[in-house]
């Protein structure tokens, strides 16, 4: 009985020592999910959704001395998950507050490059110690970026000692928030890839509504000029989609960029289904002719 009783105190000694160690183990990665991200001469490119740590304003009316307080400190909570890659809410109203804490070491450059490549956000503020906010999105005119691109970068300065930056994010879409920090040597050589292979695909369409415009007036066939609008539009939407259209063509006119894309691909769809009627109207007219001659 004596004996029993003793191995299942062992067991039970045993049990407990696993739970500590799973539960330890599961804090320390909870807390090394949140510690500030250290950046060295050799980093890059680096994801930042592992290191952030969020709070959700359902009110959406908290300013960032309020976000500063310890009450409000004590409700971030990091990013963690079976998603904890990326950052995903999905639809909702809701104002979302993202805090990630850097610093970097002495031979690592202090200029870097964070980028948010999500168009779909009405309001995007970025909090950075001892500089003046910046406020960024979707209802604001283009030219409030603080630099040139087509979706969204802002300049981030770190310092020997650990700094935190907070983000305030919302959306009338479904809010996403991937967020990728770039040395400026690399996001300067990224932009410059994605502009070529943009280049390459835009410059493809000009060409192809180019050459059926000049078949158009070879020929003065209706199909060659619809086909025409139709790879000009597809460019447009699809140059609208990509921020590109807002960085160029219309910077001032944030409403009309909301529903750029879906409007020209609308036009897309008509002159596709304008150019097939036409097509087949003109095959149609040319099978008819030959069985005339034949007959």
């Amino acid at each position: 009985m004596l004996t029993n009783s003793v191995q299942k105190f062992r067991l039970f000694c045993r049990f407990r020592l696993l739970l500590t160690a799973f539960l330890a183990s599961f804090y320390c990665t909870t807390v090394s999910a949140t510690q500030a991200v250290l950046l060295d001469k050799a980093t890059q490119e680096i994801n930042l959704t592992t290191a952030v740590e969020i709070f959700r304003d359902a009110t959406g009316q908290l300013t960032l001395g309020d976000i500063l307080t310890p009450s409000i400190q004590a409700r971030f909570a990091p990013n963690t998950g079976s998603n904890h890659q990326k950052i995903n809410f999905g639809f909702t109203t809701d104002t979302y507050w993202l805090k990630f804490s850097i610093a970097r070491t002495t031979d690592a450059p202090s200029d870097w490059m964070l980028e948010i490549p999500y168009l779909s956000l009405n309001h995007l503020d970025f909090y950075a110690p001892g500089e003046a906010p910046v406020q960024l999105g979707t209802e604001l005119s283009a030219k409030s970026k603080p630099i040139f691109y087509p979706l969204y970068a802002l300049p981030l300065r770190t310092t020997e000692q650990t700094q935190s930056f907070y983000l305030r994010v919302r959306s009338d879409y479904a809010l996403s928030i991937p967020l990728t920090l770039w040395s400026r040597t690399a996001f300067s050589q990224e932009f410059s890839n994605t502009l070529l292979s943009q280049a390459l695909y835009f410059g493809g369409l000009l060409s192809l509504a180019l050459y059926n415009f000049l078949l158009f007036l070879s020929l003065r066939e209706r199909s060659y000029l619809i086909y025409t609008g139709f790879a000009l539009a597809m460019g447009l939407g699809m140059f609208a989609g990509n921020g590109y259209g807002r960085l160029y063509f219309w910077p001032d006119a944030p409403s009309w960029d909301s529903i750029a894309q879906t409007a020209v691909f609308g036009i897309t769809g008509a002159l596709s289904l304008t150019f097939a009627a036409s097509f087949y109207c003109t095959t149609l007219s040319a099978t008819q002719a030959v069985l005339l001659d034949k007959a």
